[in-house]
């Protein structure tokens, strides 16, 4: 039991170091205004959380860049994630940070707006809040503790 507890918070100290690094990324590129690179450091932001919320609820993670197939794909297992975006205009911006992963490296007229940008920083927080709990009940459940404790709450 201990090895796995370990094991667990291990990988996600490693997860959330990466994740904030891209979040860090994010606040620099949109104090420079370069709001292309920032939604490319959001998107990052997103999918790492996408995956290591995978990892966590499924035991394996997606690959796909694609930010709509990790939440198509939680969904069954995390309803809150399953749903980050589900309002049309949230599914807009989702449309947009998508398109920003390869917009940051191959085109350059691609625009996305401040307002656009604040939304998916909305929800990259909200995605982080929900990875904490989860991640919290993993080791609830590994201690053998009941998980509903520490259920995530919206």
């Amino acid at each position: 039991m201990q090895d796995r507890m370990t094991g667990s918070q291990m990988y996600f100290r490693k997860e959330f170091s990466r994740i904030t690094a891209f979040k860090d990324g994010y606040s620099f590129y949109l104090q420079k205004q370069n709001l292309v690179q920032a939604g490319f450091m959001l998107h990052q932001v997103l999918e790492l959380g996408f995956r290591v919320a995978e990892n966590i609820l499924i035991g394996k993670e997606k690959f796909s860049h694609s930010l709509k197939n990790h939440q198509v794909h939680i969904r069954p297992y995390c309803k809150e994630l399953g749903e980050l975006f589900h309002q049309s205009a949230e599914l807009s911006v989702l449309d947009k940070i998508d398109e920003s992963y390869k917009a940051a490296r191959y085109e350059h007229d691609f625009v996305l707006s401040l307002d656009e940008l604040s939304l998916a920083h909305e929800k990259a927080l909200e995605l982080i809040r929900i990875l904490y709990t989860c991640h919290q009940q993993l080791l609830a459940e590994i201690a053998g503790i009941d998980p509903d404790h520490c259920r995530y709450k919206s």
